[in-house]
């Protein structure tokens, strides 16, 4: 009996992961069908890229790199709303019981297997085999689902570590050749190349660039584990720092009024400008986005989960040549508020140890943050 897989995704853009999956899977699969979503229903207003695009730098993908997997553009052809039951009710009544279906995903979507459309007929009509991902548990799937486990180890790329990389000018290791010169031609994924370009117009250091950059990488990992906007934790953490070597003089430049930072502990002030560039400089009102940035060195108490993200990323990210990182990290995963807890008491410490001053919220958060994890 043929074994056919259904490879589905936003490929928005399709990176070398995706490769890496349609490589392992041609290996154990007789027929790949690589789908593109008209629109996934977990990304409704979420796509940077037409149809048309996507479907063409699936085929570069394919053709570049010689795959045999077959794209189906059963979805794109459908349009509206992409549910996963509606495809394989379609394949499995044209291959009217000759073959074994199975659908790939990845780890991050076990858990909401329940809440997916006709959840009934997918247990008992398709196995879902599972691709490992980085931060999430495979063992996490609900009852009644048939699942199996690849295995496989794919590199921890996705569509919003490429936008994100694209506006650092760090994306050409993420795609293939022939996708990037694609993007490249047609101007594709630009939209946070404006806020990065503004690093320049506020003097932001090589080193605090290469900090940000792994902020948002980490930023893009915790906002994927805990179901955060993903384009407000990167434009937050791409601006968490804009603030930091600009002066009176570069901000009214700018047409920038300085903020008022007085009495503010010298090492808190820029995320207090870093607000005000991304309120008047960069247009930004989301409130979110602007507690993010402020609050990003002190903390306060009952934080956003965006302002928790964009915190712990900030201490985390991979340039954080130190131990209580990598243990933060671990936990940040499992435990936003804990991380928090955990990390206060570690700023607090240092700053102690530097006979540096503490904002007074600094204490108030350590000790709302500590509350939570003491009663858990």
């Amino acid at each position: 009996m043929k074994n056919t897989v259904i490879f589905g995704g936003s490929f928005d853009p399709p990176h070398k992961g995706h490769l890496e999956i349609i490589r392992h899977l041609q290996g154990v699969f007789d027929r790949v069908l690589v789908m593109p979503a008209f629109v996934s229903p977990f990304k409704q207003g979420k796509e940077y890229a037409s149809s048309a695009d996507r479907l063409n730098m699936l085929r570069i993908l394919i053709q570049e790199n010689g795959l045999s997997a077959e794209i189906s553009t059963f979805e794109l052809s459908k349009q509206g709303v992409s549910y996963s039951a509606d495809t394989i009710r379609y394949y499995n009544e044209q291959e009217s019981g000759g073959a074994n279906l199975c659908f790939a995903i990845g780890s991050e979507s076990l858990p909401a297997l329940r809440l997916w459309k006709d959840a009934e007929y997918l247990k008992q009509n398709v196995t879902f085999y599972v691709i490992p991902r980085q931060g999430y548990d495979i063992s996490a799937a609900p009852v009644g689902f048939n699942v199996k486990i690849a295995p496989i180890i794919v590199p921890d790329y996705s569509s919003a570590f490429f936008k994100a990389a694209r506006a650092f000018n760090r994306e050409k290791d993420i795609v293939t050749e022939g996708v990037y010169d694609y993007i490249d031609k047609n101007g594709l994924y630009d939209q946070y190349k404006c806020f990065t370009d503004g690093f320049a117009v506020f003097k932001m250091r090589k080193e605090r660039i290469d900090h940000t950059y792994g902020a948002v990488k980490a930023g893009i990992t915790l906002t994927k584990i805990h179901g955060e906007d993903v384009d407000k934790t990167i434009i937050a953490l791409i601006l968490h720092d804009i603030g930091k070597y600009a002066n009176d003089e570069t901000l009214k430049s700018a047409n920038v009024t300085p903020p008022d930072t007085q009495g503010v502990p010298i090492d808190c002030r820029h995320a207090i400008i870093g607000r005000e560039i991304a309120r008047q400089y960069f247009g930004i009102t989301d409130s979110d986005v602007l507690d993010a940035i402020y609050y990003h060195t002190t903390g306060r108490p009952d934080m956003g989960r965006l302002e928790k993200i964009v915190a712990v990323a900030d201490y985390i990210e991979e340039g954080r040549a130190f131990e209580e990182a990598e243990v933060i990290a671990r936990l940040a995963k499992t435990d936003l508020d804990g991380a928090m807890a955990k990390m206060l008491a570690n700023v607090i410490r240092y700053l102690r140890g530097a006979n540096k001053e503490i904002f007074e919220i600094t204490f108030h958060a350590l000790s709302f943050y500590h509350g939570l994890a003491y009663n858990k």
